[in-house]
């Protein structure tokens, strides 16, 4: 079971370091920054041999706290519900996941998938960062959305798809109806989201020809 002492520790650490971080970047980029530090300190935490409880309780508590602040964005400021949906079912789908590591159900196979996924979010955090305060550098940008594209399509695609196939026979004995879904979803955003970087990368790419021809002719 989770120990919610060091949840609610957790969820403290992250609104300081959110709050901290306001403080010298705007709200978007802040949120991005703390993103991009949950998903390092998961997967350097993951690869060593300390309890892993900590890192479900560290991981839990960030997920349950960004949620609150997507539903606080939706409530307060009426942010798009068709934006902020996909959102919203990922991290439900995340602090599932977690709370079954926490009973100690597939606790290994389910780490090692937020391990692949918390990986594929790096360049998407970096790109995010880069093209909020890149806005004059556009092929800096467009480079860096390339490398989003390939580093994602890489993990969520490549490396996830051969992760289930290596493991389906434990994920199909051993995991619920309800856990078949909510993996079946996570693969399916995961294809949709890298469908959509591909098709920016291929605007990105039209608009470097439009920008190149006429230096040509």
């Amino acid at each position: 079971m989770l120990n919610y002492y060091y949840t609610v520790i957790f969820l403290g650490f992250w609104h300081l370091l959110f709050a901290g971080l306001q403080r010298f970047l705007d709200n978007n980029i802040s949120k991005n920054v703390v993103h991009f530090i949950h998903a390092l300190l998961f997967v350097i935490y993951h690869n060593t041999n300390y309890e892993k409880s900590y890192l479900i309780e560290l991981s839990s508590s960030f997920y349950i706290y960004d949620l609150f602040y997507i539903i606080l964005q939706l409530i307060q400021f009426k942010a798009s519900v068709y934006v902020q949906g996909p959102f919203v079912l990922h991290h439900i789908i995340a602090i599932y996941g977690l709370y079954l590591c926490s009973l100690d159900i597939l606790s290994e196979l389910i780490l090692q998938i937020y391990y692949i996924l918390e990986n594929s979010n790096f360049m998407l955090y970096i790109a995010y960062h880069v093209n909020k305060t890149c806005t004059n550098h556009s092929y800096i940008v467009k480079s860096v959305e390339l490398i989003q594209y390939v580093w994602y399509t890489y993990f969520r695609v490549v490396y996830f798809t051969s992760f289930i196939i290596i493991n389906i026979n434990q994920i199909y004995l051993d995991a619920s109806l309800l856990s078949h879904i909510l993996l079946a979803t996570l693969y399916a955003m995961g294809l949709f989201w890298s469908y959509k970087l591909f098709i920016k990368n291929i605007k990105n790419v039209s608009l470097i020809i439009e920008e190149i021809k006429p230096k040509i002719e």
